[in-house]
This record gives structure tokens, sequence and C-alpha cells, in this order.
């Protein structure tokens, strides 16, 4: 509850923020400027990508740790809804995409549960592969690289060596529960779908990174519309930093993403100006992108009753 009330008043501070900047802040620039631009439709149109593509990739994910058969445009207008949802209640999104999806598919807890870990779990990889791969993470020695992999080393002999000790100390904790003997095989279905498809999840990972690019492609076209000068390599750092520290807080709030990006991007690029403007003018691109896709989803279901 306390959490709760936390993300309120956070909320507020952020639109009291946003107020003061886009309407009270007297200044010759022009704070409309990406809403306004020629080439606004092109900024759009990738968000439409990303957004499909989010949906496309949750859907597999889904499909591959169950034998749930899902409807693709049910899923995508569901998905779109629980992050309209997600931007004015956090974390309510998510409960709701459950909750639908289980009256819709049969999609039980532990199936959704995974999904939703396996999204994060493959954003936050593909965030933290590209920082190293493009060096925004540094190893700086022979020492500290031989450290990190003796830690991962041990770390993964001590879940061999006593994994069933585990699973048996998770399992007596469960059967204290109510319909555990569910959750359990459940659980097993989803290991079993897990380990069967791993050369999907291969290919599912390869579509985050896909996602990625779109991202970076985005907000570089982004700031080139908003006639800031950075390079695609600045654009990259930002959007990787801002998306690994959102992923990893655990309180989230309505505009979270936008004053971390605006941290970012002061402390790589320290002679960017109206940066919180520029984050928001892109929430507002990407929220219009969804509302087009939610209705757009609707048009066509009652196209398709109507045939």
């Amino acid at each position: 509850m306390k959490k709760s009330y936390l993300n309120i008043f956070f909320q507020f501070v952020f639109l009291a923020l946003i107020i003061e900047v886009f309407f009270f802040n007297e200044t010759e620039f022009d704070k409309f400027i990406l809403l306004k631009h020629e080439n606004f439709i092109i900024l759009i149109f990738v968000c439409f990508l990303i957004n499909f593509l989010t949906t496309f990739l949750f859907k597999k994910i889904i499909s591959s740790i169950s034998h749930k058969k899902l409807n693709y445009l049910d899923l995508t207008s569901l998905h779109m809804q629980g992050a309209l949802i997600n931007e004015i209640l956090p974390a309510v999104g998510y409960i709701f995409r459950y909750y639908k999806l289980k009256l819709s598919s049969n999609i039980n807890i532990v199936e959704y549960s995974v999904s939703q870990f396996l999204w994060s779990l493959f954003s936050l990889l593909v965030y933290f592969f590209s920082a190293i791969i493009l060096g925004f993470l540094v190893i700086n020695s022979y020492i500290e690289l031989i450290s990190l992999v003796i830690l991962a080393l041990i770390i993964f002999i001590l879940i061999i060596k006593f994994r069933k000790k585990i699973y048996k100390l998770i399992k007596q904790i469960l059967i204290k529960f109510k319909k555990t003997k569910s959750f359990i095989n459940n659980l097993k279905n989803v290991k079993k779908l897990f380990l069967k498809n791993y050369i999907k999840f291969i290919l599912i990972f390869i579509g985050f990174a896909i996602k990625f690019l779109l991202e970076c492609f985005l907000f570089y076209s982004a700031f080139s519309f908003f006639e800031v000068d950075v390079s695609i390599l600045q654009t990259v750092y930002i959007l990787i930093s801002s998306k690994i520290i959102t992923l990893l807080l655990l309180v989230n709030f309505f505009g979270l993403f936008e004053i971390i990006f605006t941290l970012s991007a002061t402390l790589i690029v320290p002679e960017i100006d109206n940066i919180l403007i520029f984050a928001v003018s892109l929430k507002t691109i990407h929220l219009i992108s969804v509302i087009l896709i939610i209705t757009k989803i609707l048009f066509l279901k009652k196209l398709i009753i109507y045939k």
C-alpha cells in the first residue's frame, strides 16, 4: 500500500514538472517541435513496428511454454491496453493482462509469470550485452575479468551441486499453499516446454536484438528531428543506460523512464538542452501509436465479425 502511495506521489510530481516545463517555463524554444515535425509520421511508424514486435515476441514466448492457443489480434489489443494502464497505475496493467489471458485463453499464473520473467530477462540481457559490445561497460583489467569468471563459475557449480536440495526446499514451501499440486504440475509442464523449445528462445532473443536496433533508430531519428547534435553511439549509450536502470529499479511510476533518460542524457552529453521536453514528446508519440494500434485492432475485429 505504501509503495502505491509512493508511485502516485511521484506521478503527481512528474505531471507538475511537465506542466511547469511546457506551459510556465518561458523560452524561445519550440517545445512541440517533435510533434509538429514534417517527419513526425516516421516516428509514429517506427513506434508501430516496435509495439507490434513487442506483442509478437510476447506471444512467441508464451506460446513456447504453453499449449494454449492465442489469438494474435486479441493478444496485441490487451497487451497494448495493459501498457496504457501501466502508465496510469504501475503494475496494474500486468494484472489486467493476466486476467484477460486467463479468461480468453485459460493461461495459468505460472505460464504468465514465466513469460513476463523471460520478457524482462531477454530485454535486460540484450541491453547488457549491447553495453559490453559497444564499450559502455568496460572491464579494465585481467584481474576483474578473472574474478567475474570465477564468481560466475562458483555460482553455477553451487546451483548444480545443490539443485535437488533447492528444488526440495521450494517444493516444501509450496506445499503449504492451496492448489500447490496444480501449481507444481504447471511448473513442470513449463519447464519441459522451455527445454524442448530452446531453439525458439534463441530466435526470440534475436527478435529482442532487432527490437533494440529499432529503438536505437527511433531515438536517433527523434534526436535529429529535435535538432540535437548527438552521435549514434551517444544515442545508444543514453538508451542502454536508461533502459537498464529502469528495468532494475523496483519502484515504477509514470514518467520514471523519462526522468532516468533525462539524467542519463545530461551525464553522457552535458551540452544537450531541453532533454526532458524531448523525452516527454517521444513518450507522447509512443502513446499515440499505442492508442492507434488498439483502435485499429478493434476496427479489424468488427470487420471480421460483420463479414
